[in-house]
């Protein structure tokens, strides 16, 4: 669900792809579907414990950066608590 739809080379370089998952992943955010859902779904699995998000690609920039940021915002504005 929130994996990126946009490649490497195919759709430009890391910077170029990063940024337009950055971009693509807020769209989703705002439209309050399963993207959505599927990141307060993470957030409340970490508040219920330690939650650790790995890629291959590290410790080059990725979409799990992304996700990471998303997912603070997100706690920042006080969702994703237990229900």
């Amino acid at each position: 669900m929130l994996g990126n739809p946009f490649a490497l080379g195919r759709d430009g370089y890391r910077t170029e792809v990063v940024a337009a998952y950055r971009r693509w992943l807020w769209a989703q955010m705002q439209e309050s579907g399963p993207v959505l859902e599927a990141l307060l779904a993470l957030l409340r699995r970490a508040h219920a414990s330690r939650l650790e998000l790995v890629c291959w690609c590290a410790p080059l920039a990725c979409h799990a950066d992304v996700i990471r940021m998303a997912l603070l915002w997100l706690h920042q504005q006080g969702n994703g608590k237990s229900q």
